[in-house]
Formats: C-alpha cells, sequence, structure tokens
C-alpha cells in the first residue's frame, strides 16, 4: 500500500475529524472499507469521481469480504467506525 494510493483517502478523513465531529479511528481497513460501499451506492457512472474510487482501491490490492460484497446495509457491511466514516461520506459527498 503506497501512500500515493492513499493520499486521496486519507485527506477527506482528516478533513472529516478537523470539523469538531465525532473523532473516527483511524484505521486502513474501516477506511477503505466504508469509501468501497459508498462507491457502489453513489457511483453514477464510470466517469463520476465515486467510481475512481474503484481504481485507487483496486491499486491497494483490496478485495472486499463477503458481508460488504453482499450488503448494502452499513451497519452489516461495515465495523462501527466504518459506519462513522460512510455516514460522513454520505452528509458530505466527495
Amino acid at each position: 500500500m503506497t501512500y500515493d494510493t492513499l493520499y486521496p483517502i486519507l485527506v477527506v478523513v482528516e478533513n472529516h475529524t478537523k470539523n469538531g465531529e465525532k473523532e473516527m479511528t483511524w484505521d486502513r481497513f474501516d477506511i477503505i472499507e466504508a469509501y468501497y460501499l459508498y462507491a457502489r451506492q453513489y457511483h453514477e457512472g464510470q466517469r463520476s469521481k465515486e467510481y475512481k474510487i474503484f481504481g485507487r482501491i483496486a491499486k491497494l490490492g483490496f478485495f472486499p469480504n463477503m458481508s460488504l460484497k453482499y450488503s448494502d446495509d452499513p451497519s452489516v457491511a461495515l465495523s462501527e467506525n466504518g459506519v462513522e466514516i460512510f455516514e460522513k461520506l454520505v452528509k458530505r459527498g466527495l
């Protein structure tokens, strides 16, 4: 996992924690899983910003676990921290 690949994702997470909102735990798996689920639910086609997330995640060698593959419900597919990251993505967008 390279810094260049993670940087666009990490910047967003860092911005979330600086706005006085509930601070999330930095866990790369939670971050990547939350972004994966967000991209899957909210992309608007292959040219959208959200769809580009899949390419970044693929460079990391990420493969979604079974709960993430088969559930669109964040409370089922993600950890508590992952749900927090996902909800902030939905609220804020990319």
